[in-house]
């Protein structure tokens, strides 16, 4: 992304840029730090009593097929989670959502969430908001406007939440 003069770049490109460029990689690493911002975010931190990587959610049937994270609110429900670290002017596939929306289907899932930096095509929005769950985007403009730094997620001693001017 261009830096503009006026508005230094957001921590939120900062991450991206600084991920592996390797694309499997690169979903690993945004995986984690999307665990990171669920867990520091104000306004999903306080809903959620825990939040597991795939591979170290207790319930899991297999390997990751769709699902990247799961939630479970204080109340018991579990969210399915997919992560897409793409670049913010691409759009996800919309193979990869058929997938999400295949693994989610489970009745222990209550809610899906979709977080991606990548841009949601127009048919892949329909097809998960006409379904039988309820089903929340975080796209790249509402992840830009968190309050969380994402370069925390990276260093440690910086504060993990910052505040807009």
């Amino acid at each position: 992304m261009a830096e503009s003069i006026l508005s230094p770049p957001s921590s939120l490109d900062g991450l991206i840029e600084r991920l592996p460029s390797d694309p499997h990689l690169r979903g690993e690493a945004f995986e984690r730090a999307v665990h990171w911002f669920l867990k520091t975010d104000p306004s999903f931190a306080p809903e959620l009593r825990e939040v597991w990587l795939w591979n170290e959610w207790p319930g899991r049937w297999g390997a990751d097929i769709g699902i990247d994270l799961v939630a479970e609110t204080w109340e018991g429900k579990l969210w399915a989670i997919q992560v897409k670290g793409y670049d913010p002017e691409n759009q996800v596939p919309t193979s990869e959502i058929d997938s999400f929306i295949s693994a989610s289907s489970r009745p222990e899932f209550a809610h899906r969430l979709l977080i991606s930096t990548g841009q949601l095509p127009k048919n892949a929005e329909y097809k998960l908001t006409h379904q039988d769950k309820s089903t929340a985007f975080l796209l790249y403009p509402q992840l830009f406007e968190s309050p969380v730094d994402w370069l925390a997620f990276l260093d440690q001693s910086l504060h993990p939440l910052q505040t807009k001017t």
